[in-house]
């Protein structure tokens, strides 16, 4: 597999929009990486659009505008993405589901992560199909803490481990890399 650098002018993807997607398309959105926020339902995409919005002002604001878009088709979310993140919530199955889903549909040579605290790394990996491409990144709130724990899973290629340090840096985050795979 190729391991692309991160770059600031390709988008990312950021799957399942609700409390912690919305947080994390906002720290993207808001420096202006083009960031594409997928979620199943409408009305939690409009939820997020008047929370992000009611985080920002003046140019931060306007690069949101610029940067950030909704959508309910996960193929578009993904079209050319060098990332795909996920946010939904922590339970094992839906999780495994939503990677192998996307695992299948994304782009060669792009990295996928999960927001996640209470679940390892390896088995979400092993259902994207795409292990060694694979990252945990735990947020804490982004709008005031700053803080990600950065984990991979037992297959994960150090070029990707390298590539969330590089993100997490872009979006103005503190990584907190962990050497070994832990829940919590």
């Amino acid at each position: 597999m190729d391991f692309p650098k991160f770059d600031p002018t390709r988008p990312i993807a950021i799957i399942g929009c609700g409390v912690m997607g919305a947080k994390v398309a906002w720290a993207c959105a808001r420096i202006g990486i083009k960031t594409r926020a997928f979620d199943t339902s409408g009305p939690v995409l409009e939820a997020a659009l008047g929370a992000i919005h009611g985080w920002s002002e003046g140019d931060e604001r306007r690069l949101l505008t610029e940067s950030l878009s909704f959508t309910t088709d996960l193929g578009r979310a993904l079209d050319g993405a060098q990332l795909a993140f996920e946010n939904v919530p922590e339970d094992l199955a839906l999780k495994q589901k939503v990677h192998a889903d996307i695992g299948r549909r994304l782009g060669t040579g792009a990295y996928m992560g999960s927001n996640t605290s209470s679940l390892l790394c390896t088995p979400l990996a092993d259902a994207s199909g795409r292990p060694e491409s694979f990252f945990n990144m735990n947020f804490t709130d982004p709008r005031s803490q700053g803080l990600v724990e950065i984990m991979g899973g037992s297959k994960t290629a150090p070029e990707t481990i390298a590539f969330a340090l590089d993100w997490a840096k872009a979006i103005d985050m503190i990584p907190i890399l962990t050497r070994t795979e832990q829940m919590g």
